[in-house]
């Protein structure tokens, strides 16, 4: 099943977690996509509702992509939400 990996990309150190999730991403076949830390955006949502991945990876503390974000994305997707 298709993963993805959220990276907040537009913070000034954003770019070190998508250096990081480039390099895991073609390994786990997640396309790495950027949100803000405070919500995922038209396009992403479009893109999580039409493909709807079966994982969703965050990438970067709760700062760069807020538990809400990452919960707004799982809850578009589908994603059953697992409190570990």
């Amino acid at each position: 099943s298709l993963a993805v990996g959220l990276v907040n990309g537009f913070a000034d150190d954003g770019w070190v977690y998508a250096l990081i999730g480039g390099a895991i991403s073609p390994v786990i076949n997640a396309p790495i996509l950027y949100v803000q830390a405070d919500g995922i955006g038209d396009p992403v949502a479009r893109y999580l509702d039409v493909q709807k991945p079966g994982s969703i990876l965050v990438l970067g503390p709760p700062e760069r992509v807020s538990d809400a974000t990452a919960e707004q994305a799982r809850g578009i997707a589908g994603v059953a939400i697992s409190k570990e």
